[in-house]
Parts: C-alpha cells; structure tokens; sequence
C-alpha cells in the first residue's frame, strides 16, 4: 500500500522534525484535520506548520491546515531538511516496511536522537536488503576453513589448509 508507507515515512521524518525544532508532533488524516489536532492548533495558537507529506499524500488537508511554513513532498526534500539543521549527526536510519508491521516508530526514535532522515531499506538502490540477508546467512552457517573448527558467525580467517594427522 503505497498511500500507507508515504504515510509511515512522513511521520517517523516528522517526528525526526519535530524533535529537532522542539515543536510538537502533531497528525493529520488523510481527507481532513482530527478534532484533537485542531484543538492543540487552537490551544497553542498555531500559526504556521511544517507539513511532511511524502507523495503529496496531504493534498486534500493543505486547505485546513494553518500556513504552511514548509511543505516537504518528496524524500529529497525531507532528506535536505532534516540535514541542513546544525545538529543533525552524519548518519542515516534505515528501517523496512515490507511486512507490513514495519518499525517505522522505532526508527522515528533513532531518527529523532540523531537527527537523521529515516529511510525505507526496500526503496535503496543495488538490493542492500538482499546483500544483508547474503551475509547473515553466511556469518549463521559458515564457520572457517574447516568448518566447525570456531563457533559459528566468524569469518574465515584461515589462509591454508589445517592438516590434523591425515597426512
């Protein structure tokens, strides 16, 4: 569902947002402004938002908003946003929405602490979840040159042939 991850992407780079200009957090629908955000709108007075809607998926809300200061749509624009705060760290999170439960809040938190953008690992060129996977594989059922000589998860490191009296 397209609509559903723009939507989990835009929120955990909020919340990164959110964090890094100390403002609040605050969520919106995707046809029109929930009683209780448009209560804390009224309550703080509000005046202008900073609005993260990857794919443009707020377009039927920007009308109810108050003024938009800002109005991120796109990954490059909520990258370069996050990234030109004096704060933010050199560092990415990635987090995966595959399976539909994805751990977008987690990656908001991590995202938040060191004011990186979050970024889904399945939208990342050259297959990085594949090459992932490739190496976990190995470092669970690969030992070294002869296997089982170490614990399981370890590289090789031999570089010959370890003969034990079978010459």
């Amino acid at each position: 569902n397209s609509k559903g991850t723009d939507a989990a992407v835009s929120a955990a780079n909020a919340a990164v947002i959110a964090s890094q200009k100390h403002l609040p957090l605050l969520y919106v629908e995707e046809d029109g402004v929930p009683s209780e955000t448009a209560g804390v709108f009224t309550g703080l007075g509000v005046t202008s938002v900073i609005f993260v809607e990857r794919g443009g998926i707020g377009s039927a809300v920007r009308d109810k908003l108050p003024t938009i200061e800002k109005d991120l749509k796109t990954m490059e624009e909520i990258v370069d946003y996050i990234k030109a705060d004096p704060f933010s760290e050199d560092y990415i999170t990635i987090t995966s929405l595959k399976t539909g439960v994805g751990q977008a809040a987690a990656g908001a938190m991590l995202g938040a602490y060191h004011g990186s953008p979050v970024l889904r690992i399945e939208e990342a060129p050259g297959n990085p979840a594949g090459i992932a996977n490739t190496i976990e594989t190995y470092m669970r059922w690969d030992g070294d040159y002869y296997h089982g000589e170490r614990s399981m998860g370890h590289f090789a490191r031999a570089d010959a042939p370890v003969y034990r009296g079978f010459n």
